[in-house]
């Protein structure tokens, strides 16, 4: 009888601690929503035209040197998870001493109009150090808002592998045409005051500013130095384009611009 009694209260406790587990997951999610919801208003705001968004996301697991075919397990999983049509893309693997990679990436990448998902996974040793790295880049042209459930989803999706995760990304969209200089300040400003940041740094060079913040109401962040920082916001002209960019990421603007 003390057995079963025991066995009973085992099985309390394992579905508390499941229930407890999925509920922190829920709240994170929602927390990771709301962010979102700020980023995606702040760039509401601007009045530019939406062009794209860009997600990165990395995933580190320590002390694991893996297999092809771990690798190749992963990725499979990754692909049902994005749902990813495998006639739709590229697989490439390579060896080296003490390395290994297999990435895939879209066929189609000349066609703008498709959605765009890449992922590498490498794995390393040297010495005493084992490393397994997951990295996973979404971009779109599609819908500006699918920006909160694909950071949602890419997160809950590498948290699998890894606690030790980073994710960036970035909004695009532009302004036609050279828009006064003048106004560059005005856009960044604003940007960070819907989002109540403070500003950490500015760069500031021929057609091009770059400023970086902290709020409080964007819950992850990244140290630079002494100081922190998830929010950054730029404005670029570009003459090839005849286009006024403007970049919100968080965060930090991780693509080249």
């Amino acid at each position: 009888m003390k057995r079963i009694f025991a066995f009973i209260i085992i099985l309390v406790l394992f579905f508390s601690m499941i229930s407890s587990a999925e509920q922190i997951n829920v709240e994170d999610n929602q927390k990771d929503r709301n962010d979102y919801e700020l980023i995606l208003n702040s760039f509401e705001k601007t009045g530019s035209a939406f062009d794209n968004y860009k997600i990165n996301g990395h995933a580190m697991m320590d002390n694991k040197f893996l297999s092809f075919e771990e690798m190749d397990k992963i990725l499979e999983e990754l692909m049902i998870k994005f749902d990813i049509d495998k006639q739709t893309i590229e697989y490439t693997r390579s060896e080296q001493t003490d390395f290994r990679q297999i990435h895939i990436c879209d066929k189609n990448r000349q066609n703008k109009a498709d959605r765009y998902i890449s992922i590498i996974i490498d794995s390393e040793r040297c010495k005493s150090m084992e490393q397994t790295h997951i990295i996973v880049d979404i971009d779109t042209n599609q819908v500006y808002k699918d920006i909160v459930e694909d950071y949602v989803q890419l997160k809950n999706n590498l948290k699998k592998y890894s606690k030790n995760i980073d994710i960036y990304s970035c909004i695009c969209a532009f302004f036609e045409g050279k828009i006064d200089e003048k106004c560059y300040n005005n856009i960044v400003d604003n940007i960070l005051y819907s989002l109540d940041a403070q500003k950490k740094d500015e760069m500031k060079d021929v057609n091009i500013l770059s400023t970086t913040g902290y709020t409080e109401k964007i819950s992850d962040y990244i140290k630079y130095g002494e100081e922190k920082i998830n929010v950054n916001a730029s404005v670029r002209y570009s003459e090839y384009d005849d286009k006024t960019f403007v970049y919100i990421g968080t965060p930090l603007i991780t693509l080249e611009y």
